[in-house]
């Protein structure tokens, strides 16, 4: 059956320099990235008119930010003219122009708010930098106030950590007053002790980024993952597969279609090549290169191919040669364990 939700990635473009982000490896870009992006034609290519009807599309990014795509507003319309049920655009919103802002929430607005923008700001002017690296407070502050200025419906994410705590009633009170949604996000990036690295033309600055004693959900979900990691030999049944159960499917700036985000990420990720990366090379040793590519296949084509018509529920039983843990971490417990990110939205 048919996906009929797609999370895509346009783009391997961003301005930050995240952290938890499998973009930055050691205060850097991924020396092995490649920068690229899904242009209107290629985009217009996997999603026909006729496709887009009725279905959710969200453009966040493993890699990259959807808005820096060049063709990002052309595309969001493209899906609105044609039917597209909802449109959401994730975002760190330090970048582009008070023009593009406007633009993209006149969208928004012209197609009875059926495009949300979150911007995902982890802390006011003194801290949202620290783990959104390299991302100007005060460019952002104007972007969202342009996105605001155009009547757009837009959602203000926040994962808190124990540098931002103090922050957050600040940034609930900017929030409100730009008409935006106020959202908390319990990650599990609250629990990872990560190291920050800032650089200014004077100085280079560390802060170590560690979770807030609140998110005793995601510490759970922590907990639950080290005990899988351990187990080898038990069956899983309770997988709430995204791409099967779900139908949503995620593409990833290469044009390749995924069961998730996830996957996306342990393919393209050839600095660690953890156990998933080595996985999914074996399924181009068996299938192809371009078995789940869209540049020559159909989607349709994609999601009755064998490996995800029979294999990759095959593929949860531990004892199997193409297991990836990944399925059973975050889809496992009937699909709870991916549950624990948000907090209730605020207006």
């Amino acid at each position: 059956m048919l996906p009929v939700q797609f999370e895509i990635e346009l783009t391997t473009k961003c301005n930050a320099r995240c952290p938890g982000c499998s973009r930055t490896v050691d205060g850097e870009t991924h020396p092995n990235l490649r920068i690229t992006e899904i242009n209107f034609d290629e985009f217009e290519n996997i999603f026909p008119p006729i496709f887009v009807r009725q279905r959710h599309f969200g453009f966040s990014g493993v890699f990259g930010d959807p808005c820096m795509a060049k063709d990002l507003l052309p595309i969001c319309e493209y899906l609105l003219q044609h039917g597209a049920e909802r449109v959401y655009v994730d975002t760190n919103g330090g970048m582009q122009t008070q023009a593009f802002w406007s633009s993209l929430s006149n969208i928004s607005a012209f197609y009875d708010k059926k495009l949300t923008v979150n911007f995902n700001v982890d802390g006011y002017e003194s801290t949202n930098h620290i783990y959104r690296v390299n991302v100007n407070w005060n460019k952002l502050v104007d972007n969202m106030r342009a996105y605001s200025s155009g009547s757009g419906r837009a959602v203000w994410q926040y994962i808190e950590f124990d540098h931002n705590s103090a922050d957050v009633e600040d940034a609930k009170q900017l929030s409100k007053q730009l008409g935006f949604y106020f959202q908390l996000r319990k990650s599990t990036r609250n629990i990872t002790p990560w190291i920050s690295t800032v650089k200014t033309k004077n100085k280079t600055s560390t802060h170590k980024i560690t979770t807030t004693k609140q998110h005793s959900q995601a510490k759970e979900q922590i907990k639950i993952i080290d005990q899988i990691k351990n187990l080898q030999t038990v069956r899983f049944d309770d997988v709430n597969c995204r791409l099967i159960h779900q139908r949503h499917a995620y593409i990833s700036h290469d044009q390749k279609l995924w069961p998730c985000c996830w996957y996306g990420d342990m393919y393209s990720n050839n600095v660690l090549e953890t156990e998933g990366y080595n996985k999914l090379r074996e399924l181009e040793q068996i299938y192809g290169v371009d078995w789940n590519c869209l540049k020559n296949n159909s989607i349709d084509k994609i999601v009755e191919h064998n490996y995800y018509k029979q294999v990759l529920q095959q593929s949860w039983d531990p004892s199997h040669n193409l297991h990836i843990n990944k399925c059973i971490i975050h889809c496992g417990g009937h699909g709870t364990r991916r549950n624990t990110e948000y907090a209730t939205a605020t207006s």
